[in-house]
C-alpha cells in the first residue's frame, strides 16, 4: 500500500510540473501577444498613425529609411517629424527625436512625465536603440508603433532595454507598409 501512495504522489508531482510549465509558457506567449498586438489601439490611433505615414511621406530622398512621427497631447498633435539625418549632415535628426524635441520645447519641460494628460508618440517604424533611449529618458509613457521588427531580431541585436517599454506601447498597427529601403 505504501509503495502505491508514493507512485500516487510522483503522479501528482508530475502532473503539477507539467501545469506549472504550460502555465509560465501561457503566461510569456500572452505577454509577448498582449505587447504585439491591436489590442488597445482605438480609432483615434489609426487616425493619428495614417498622419505620422503622412509625415513619412516627407522625407527626403536621400534619407537610408523613411519614418514619421507625432507627439500627440489629450488627442491634439503637439509635434511631427520626418527622417532628416543627411540633409542635415546630423545623425541624430531621426523622426522620433525631432518629434519629442520639439513637443519638449513647445511644452516647456525636460520630461513627459511633469505634463498632465495623455501623451503618446506615433512612429511609423520601430525606434532604433539611440532613439528608444531618447524615448525612455523623456518618460514618454505610450509608443505606436507601425512597423515593428521581428522579436527575433530584437534578441539578436541585444535590445533588452527595448523590452521594458515594449510591455506599454502598441504596435503593427499597419504591418504591410514599410518605407524603410
Amino acid at each position: 500500500m505504501a509503495n502505491f501512495n508514493k507512485e500516487k504522489l510522483v503522479n501528482y508531482i508530475g502532473l503539477i510540473s507539467f501545469f506549472i510549465l504550460i502555465s509560465l509558457f501561457l503566461c510569456v506567449f500572452f505577454l509577448y501577444f498582449i505587447s504585439h498586438s491591436l489590442i488597445g489601439v482605438s480609432d483615434s490611433d489609426r487616425y493619428f498613425m495614417k498622419i505620422a505615414y503622412e509625415e513619412a511621406e516627407l522625407t527626403p530622398e536621400s534619407e537610408p529609411a523613411k519614418v514619421g512621427a507625432i507627439l500627440v497631447l489629450d488627442g491634439k498633435i503637439v509635434s511631427r517629424a520626418h527622417n532628416d539625418v543627411k540633409a542635415k549632415k546630423d545623425w541624430r535628426n531621426h523622426a522620433e527625436m525631432l518629434a519629442i524635441n520639439d513637443a519638449l520645447n513647445i511644452l516647456r519641460t525636460s520630461h513627459f512625465n511633469k505634463i498632465k494628460g495623455n501623451v503618446t508618440l506615433y512612429t511609423t517604424y520601430e525606434p532604433c536603440p539611440m532613439c528608444e533611449g531618447f524615448i525612455v529618458g523623456t518618460r514618454v509613457p505610450r509608443v505606436i508603433v507601425g512597423r515593428e521588427k521581428k522579436i527575433e531580431d530584437l534578441f539578436k541585436r541585444n535590445f533588452i532595454g527595448h523590452i521594458l517599454y515594449r510591455l506599454n506601447e502598441r504596435g503593427g498597427l499597419t504591418k504591410e507598409k514599410c518605407f524603410v529601403k
